[in-house]
């Protein structure tokens, strides 16, 4: 008999507590407990909360002080050098060409440094931002970097993984255990602590905050889903603890697999952050405004390659409403319009309406106006196909209930006939015997 899901879960940790005890462990970042030394990664995030402060002063002076902390850093030491923020995208024709979801975004964006230069576009007021506000320019420096720069960098240290593991360097201190634990500590930073704390910069406090706005929190306080931690965290955190072990295990194959997971996991928080905007940067809806529609295009502009890997007219349509250089932006389309349009292709990125969640009303449950969850399809097939279906079965029912009814009248005929003619027969046999 098949082991049960709770059974394989339990089995992980038991092998997980025998493979801690066989190498060494560090501090634990955000709950996860690394078996390299990761600390020095995970401080990169120190070098984003400097980007933040500078950004959001919002003078020339704040914003140099941002651009230095993002092209210069100081907080993340490397061997011989310092990492940092820019590094990411400037250094990633080298680094990261030949990854999927790399190679999906530098083919949409026609650039290796695509992440680059919308930062420092919003952080120097040149590209596309040379026109913008300086409300527009702080959202797209400290945004650009955060879900752009830092996000595409986690997934690589995943494929980086799983890649260090395919030829066999499983060496906890530099090899695919290393890079995994790399991943995280950039997906949640120092500033999280050890348990993680929902007050950081990076990644892990995106999904903190918009657990809050679409009620999809773990609910441990009080019941609610708008207090505990973010589910996304928590499935995150599982996660990266079983692919650790996978990749100790040296078993490639089901490392991959959760890697894949975890890559469809980090789509959601910026999802969220569209939806939000959608409603927000909406003339007819939200307060609008250059704040409000900046962050709907940082947002946006994080998940419109993997939108138009799905499907490029909803990518089209997405850009059209979002992108601050459209004629048609902000969402001269509508939040509801747009919100269906994204919908559509949630199962095709891997997520699911229930992990995105509706928009709340303040700190209530109370979904705005339209903005409730969609429904999750069991059998994943859309309305259309599923109204095919019913229409088809109704038909088959139909054409079957008649078959059965003129099979049943003609097997009375067939019987009456019969009945007639041995009723003869019978009459006549009996007088024989008498």
């Amino acid at each position: 008999m098949s082991p049960s899901p709770f059974q394989l879960r339990c089995a992980l940790l038991v092998l997980a507590a025998v493979t801690r005890a066989a190498v060494a462990s560090y501090d634990d970042i955000a709950g996860y407990t690394p078996v390299s030394d990761v600390v020095e990664h995970s401080e990169l995030d120190l070098d984003m909360q400097e980007l933040e402060e500078g950004a959001d002063l919002q003078t020339d002076a704040g914003f140099a002080a941002a651009y230095t902390a993002y092209s210069v850093g100081g907080n993340s030491e490397k061997t011989d050098s310092i990492r940092t923020i820019q590094g990411f995208s400037t250094g990633a024709q080298e680094k990261l060409s030949g990854e999927k979801w790399f190679d999906v975004y530098e083919a949409y964006w026609g650039s290796t440094d695509y992440a680059d230069q919308f930062t420092s576009g919003a952080c120097n007021g040149t590209e596309q931002f040379d026109d913008a506000s300086v409300e527009t320019r702080a959202e797209g420096c400290v945004k650009g970097a955060q879900y752009q720069n830092v996000w595409m960098y986690v997934i690589h240290e995943l494929e980086d993984a799983i890649e260090d593991c395919d030829i066999g360097n499983l060496n906890a201190n530099d090899g695919g255990p290393h890079a995994w634990d790399e991943g995280w500590g950039f997906y949640a930073g120092s500033l999280e602590g050890t348990e993680g704390t929902g007050d950081g910069v990076m990644l892990y406090a995106l999904a903190e905050k918009r657990c809050e706005n679409f009620a999809t929190c773990t609910a441990d306080d009080d019941g609610s889903d708008i207090t505990g931690t973010a589910q996304v965290n928590s499935d995150m955190l599982e996660l990266y603890k079983e692919g650790q072990v996978y990749l100790l295990d040296g078993d490639c194959g089901a490392a991959g697999d959760v890697k894949d997971k975890i890559i469809d996991l980090m789509g959601v928080p910026l999802v969220q952050g569209m939806l939000r905007y959608f409603y927000n940067a909406d003339p007819e809806a939200g307060d609008g405004g250059d704040k409000a529609a900046a962050e709907l295009w940082a947002f946006s502009a994080a998940m419109l390659p993997r939108i138009n890997e799905c499907d490029e007219e909803v990518a089209t349509l997405v850009r059209a409403n979002t992108d601050i250089a459209s004629a048609d932006a902000p969402m001269s389309e509508g939040y509801v319009f747009l919100k269906e349009q994204l919908e559509s292709v949630y199962s095709c990125m891997g997520i699911s309406c229930s992990q995105v969640g509706g928009l709340v009303i303040g700190e209530s449950t109370t979904y705005y106006d339209g903005f409730e969850p969609c429904g999750d399809s069991d059998s994943g097939l859309s309305q259309i196909a599923l109204g095919f279906i019913i229409a088809a079965g109704a038909v088959v029912l139909a054409v079957g209930l008649g078959c059965f009814y003129r099979s049943r009248k003609n097997k009375e005929k067939m019987k009456a006939a019969m009945e007639s003619d041995l009723g003869g027969f019978g009459a006549s046999k009996s007088v024989g015997t008498l």
